[in-house]
């Protein structure tokens, strides 16, 4: 599990997404209860607690175009504590 303590710059209600500026990192995170962002406005103060799930496809090696694929999907940006 990963904490992002910081300020929302961006927010999507209609797309369940939030976007937070850390001191280290900016992350846009998928919200998986959009909800939670009722109550949040751009500017607000929160930590977010999230995990990366990594995805991915394994295929023969026999010809050169089979390669590992892999994605990173963020996790859900739930709980959301206010920090202001």
């Amino acid at each position: 599990m990963l904490t992002l303590s910081g300020k929302i710059v961006g927010l999507s209600k209609a797309e369940g997404k939030v976007t937070i500026e850390g001191t280290k990192a900016t992350r846009t995170l998928d919200e998986q209860a959009p909800t939670l962002l009722d109550g949040v406005k751009v500017g607000d103060g929160v930590v977010a607690r999230f995990r990366n799930e990594i995805l991915g496809e394994v295929k023969s090696s026999r010809r050169q175009s089979d390669r590992l694929l892999a994605h990173e999907k963020l996790g859900c940006f739930s709980p959301l504590t206010s920090t202001t």
